[in-house]
Parts: C-alpha cells; structure tokens; sequence
C-alpha cells in the first residue's frame, strides 16, 4: 500500500476514530460533568479531526516529518491557550490506538505509526 491510499483510508475513517480517541481519553482522564464537560469532549474531537487531516497529509506525501512539525506548532498554540503539551500528546497517543484498533491493513498501520511517532519526539523534545 502507497502513502496516498494509505492516507484515503485514514480520511475514510476520521468520524471513526475522532470518536475511538476521544473515548480513550475519557477513560484515561475523564471530562468534567455537565454542559463543561460537553464543550471540552467537542473541542477534543474537532481538534482530533484536524489532526488526522494533517496525519493523513504526511503519510500521503511519506513525510512523517511534516506530522511532527504540526504537532510543534499545535504545542505552540495550545501553550498560547494555556493547554499543557501533554493533553495534545496523550490526544495523540489515543489517536494511534484508535488507529491502530480500525485499521486492518499492516503498512497503513505503520505509515500512520512512523508519522505519530516523529510528533512524539517532537513534544517530548
């Protein structure tokens, strides 16, 4: 499988795993209670949307680099808001296990895996 079919299926599978992330997340660090509650679980999803646009950009080009630069500017913008850089790693870690949880195809898998794990090192730098 090439990076632009491997990047069709992730685009395919967006609704999919915005929701398979963000109930990730509220397992591991559950969202308050109430309409607050609401307003963070749907920022977290729109954000996990974007970020599996811009996943799909890098594998459809092989540039995992390209995932790891947006996920320093996202670092960036997010310290702006007040937001620490570990929510969006830990947003990006529930994005690779849902990735990992509907994807059948092993070398699209790793596509989307090489990409996450160069924005890892990125944030972790």
């Amino acid at each position: 499988m090439d990076g632009p079919e491997a990047a069709r299926r992730l685009i395919d599978s967006q609704s999919a795993l915005g929701d398979r992330a963000v109930a990730w997340l509220a397992l591991r660090r559950p969202f308050p209670d109430g309409a607050a509650g609401e307003r963070v679980r749907a920022f977290c999803l729109e954000d996990t949307l974007l970020h599996v646009e811009t996943l799909a950009a890098a594998v459809e080009f092989g540039e995992p680099g390209l995932f790891a630069r947006y996920a320093r500017w996202c670092r960036e913008v997010l310290a702006a808001r007040g937001i620490a850089a570990e929510d969006l790693a830990l947003n990006l870690e529930a994005l690779g296990h849902a990735h990992a949880e509907i994807e059948e195809n092993e070398e699209a898998r790793r596509l989307a895996s090489e990409a996450l794990e160069a924005a890892r090192r990125e944030l972790e730098a």
